[in-house]
């Protein structure tokens, strides 16, 4: 039995893998693999003793112990929606095409995610890249990189 809420689980999904705030499916994915593995473990191995007729049962056996896909985009939402009817906007999803298909103000989105005040032409990911690679080349002259593996690099150019 799983001695969480439902809610606490999306919560602590959402923020430890940004990527699910994009999908819903994603982030019940996630929830299943994380919370209810040993369910889900346990119907795929008993699967192979059901016949054609109770396999659906077994089916719906687990599907009842899993969370609803409903219930996990409905609490999504509201960790999105704006105060008083929400959290006030908790877990924007990560890819501006998802917020505005979720009607997410544009402003809202960019200032939750780190964007605002960057101009039109900045480019954030670049910004990234070039503070990583200084970061590398600190290391290398300090003779510690403390990488197990070398890391390729694309040129942005």
């Amino acid at each position: 039995m799983i001695s969480r809420s439902l809610k606490e689980q999306v919560k602590e999904i959402l923020y430890w893998q940004p990527y699910t705030r994009n999908s819903d499916i994603f982030l019940w994915v996630e929830i299943v693999k994380k919370f209810y593995w040993d369910q889900f473990l346990s119907f795929i191995s008993d699967l192979g003793r059901y016949d054609q007729e109770s396999a659906p049962l077994a089916l719906k056996h687990f599907m009842l112990e899993a969370p609803n896909q409903d219930n996990v985009k409905r609490i999504r939402a509201w960790f999105n929606a704006p105060k008083p009817y929400g959290a006030g906007y908790k877990f924007l999803p990560t890819d501006r095409e998802v917020a505005r298909a979720r009607k997410i103000n544009k402003d809202e989105w960019e200032k939750q995610l780190g964007y605002e005040g960057l101009k039109p032409g900045d480019r954030l990911e670049l910004q990234r890249q070039e503070k990583h690679l200084s970061q590398i080349r600190r290391e290398e002259r300090s003779g510690h990189t403390g990488r197990l593996f070398a890391v390729p690099v694309i040129d942005p150019n």
